[in-house]
């Protein structure tokens, strides 16, 4: 997705966020979005799941866009939870300074301080 600074909805913090989140997630930490730096954060529950089964999750994370007041107050995109062959699942972001995940990132909105911690897991793992 093209970032089109003219829009207004970019001009602020939480907007920002939610595109990157995007940006991230819709590619699931893919080099072509090299400039979202992040891991991916994948439970042994899910590891264990078939790669059919895997992968029908990584889709559901890559397509969700059913955000609203309720489940996304603050406009940042940064969790959700949806259900894949009958199992609830979630995704959330975490935000650090850089790739040692010790402090947390001053600005969510800046690329240059903040690495983002995909989790993606079962609700029951939790």
């Amino acid at each position: 997705m093209p970032l089109n600074i003219q829009d207004s909805f970019l001009c602020t913090k939480p907007a920002l966020v939610a595109l990157h989140n995007d940006d991230f997630r819709q590619t699931l930490g893919s080099p072509v979005n090299s400039a979202i730096k992040g891991n991916i954060h994948i439970p042994c529950q899910m590891q264990s799941l078939s790669e059919e089964r895997r992968q029908a999750v990584y889709d559901a994370v890559r397509s969700f866009n059913i955000f609203s007041d309720d489940n996304d107050p603050y406009g940042e995109r940064d969790y959700a939870s949806f259900e894949v062959a009958g199992v609830q699942y979630f995704y959330k972001f975490d935000y650090y300074e850089n790739a040692d995940f010790e402090h947390g990132s001053p600005d969510p909105s800046d690329l240059n301080v903040t690495h983002r911690l995909l989790t993606i897991a079962a609700s029951d793992d939790y």
